[in-house]
């Protein structure tokens, strides 16, 4: 009886105290949230909007369900670090390493509408014909990015992608996945297949993933 009575007493006190745990974990996530915010909203939302929401012309939504899902953190991490020269984006490495998480925190914790998950590889180099490539972005996505992926500075909806600043920090992949999902409810929308805007094949993105790199920010 004894035992028994141990054993519960025991098996109780495990359920309250992984209960508190719980709740501080909870509570944990709401004050960095919270505080991630505010950061967001002093440092960044100038450009990015509240919400991070984006506007056309000045920074791109970073909010964004496509973005999130193939964005990193450590993507993120360097943007911020180091901004992207030659654009509106400065370096912000006057920001702690911790605001910066918390920043992070904050933009994964937006509530998002039907989220997905896309496995990017960050190793992966993808090869292609660079006179072709350059074509295919002329004819693609010059009008938003700029003939050379100067973005808004050419008067286009889309940033500059063209640069050292996003070339040295996107992976082959992530531009390639950038290309298939687009970018939800902005003017970026799925370049592949029959459902995507262009219909481009597969090897129509590494041809224009190829001209990017030749670019090399120039």
């Amino acid at each position: 009886m004894k035992s028994t009575i141990l054993l519960l007493c025991l098996f109780l006190g495990l359920t309250l105290f992984a209960s508190a745990c719980g709740k501080g974990d909870t509570g944990n996530k709401t004050a960095i949230r919270t505080t991630g915010e505010v950061i967001f909203n002093k440092n960044c939302s100038a450009c990015h909007q509240k919400g991070g929401v984006g506007k056309i012309g000045l920074a791109p939504s970073i909010r964004n369900r496509d973005f999130l899902a193939i964005a990193s953190d450590d993507f993120i991490r360097t943007t911020i670090k180091s901004g992207r020269p030659g654009t509106s984006m400065p370096s912000r490495s006057d920001l702690k390493n911790s605001e910066i998480d918390q920043i992070i925190a904050y933009l994964r914790s937006l509530p998002i509408a039907n989220p997905i998950e896309v496995k990017v590889d960050w190793e992966k180099k993808i090869s292609g014909n660079v006179s072709e490539g350059a074509k295919k972005f002329a004819t693609f996505c010059a009008h938003c990015h700029g003939k050379k992926g100067e973005g808004y500075a050419s008067g286009g909806s889309g940033p500059a992608i063209g640069k050292k600043g996003f070339l040295n920090t996107a992976s082959d992949d992530y531009i390639f996945q950038t290309l298939k999902h687009g970018r939800i409810g902005t003017p970026m929308k799925s370049f592949i297949g029959a459902r995507g805007l262009a219909n481009l094949s597969i090897a129509d993105t590494h041809d224009i993933i190829a001209y990017l790199r030749s670019l090399n920010g120039k």
